[in-house]
């Protein structure tokens, strides 16, 4: 029987793409956390086809193992309404989308905070274009770049509520 990790009652809903947030939320499942990965239906993760591989196997797998997956395009409306209860269970939700992407979607720190607002929400790495913010506190220096390129700046913030 696995030993109970400190993480073992939060439900984290991941977003993230790529390698830094997904790696940070595999970190976050190590520690006992359930990590929900949402990708896009069709487009999947962006750094899937991206190597090296190891048989069919991409680096993608190195960074969210651990994972359960399911896809939904955020923008359907119907797809979007199966999304919201998932949001409303969750304890975290962590994405690194463009800024503004989630605001459209309606899955955005301010919508967000309103209908669930014990919901700790956290965003890109401010090389990304976004503000690090795990609440309404936004880091007003944005640099805007690739996530990677500002590898020093990244960490996971953690805020425990007002």
């Amino acid at each position: 029987m696995p030993v109970p990790g400190p993480l073992d009652d939060l439900l984290i809903v991941d977003l993230s793409r790529v390698l830094a947030e997904p790696y940070a939320t595999m970190v976050l499942g190590d520690l006992g956390a359930r990590i929900l990965k949402v990708e896009r239906p069709g487009l999947v993760d962006d750094s899937r086809p991206i190597g090296p591989f190891k048989g069919d196997q991409s680096a993608y797998f190195a960074s969210n193992r651990g994972k359960q997956s399911i896809a939904r395009d955020l923008k359907d409306a119907a797809e979007a309404a199966v999304f919201e209860p998932l949001v409303a269970r969750a304890d975290v939700l962590v994405e690194n989308y463009r800024p503004g992407v989630m605001d459209r979607l309606g899955f955005g720190w301010a919508a967000l905070h309103a209908r669930h607002p014990r919901l700790i929400y956290g965003t890109s790495l401010p090389a990304a274009g976004n503000p690090v913010k795990l609440s309404a506190h936004a880091d007003p220096a944005v640099r805007p770049g690739a996530p990677g390129l500002d590898a020093d700046r990244a960490a996971i913030l953690v805020e425990l509520g007002p």
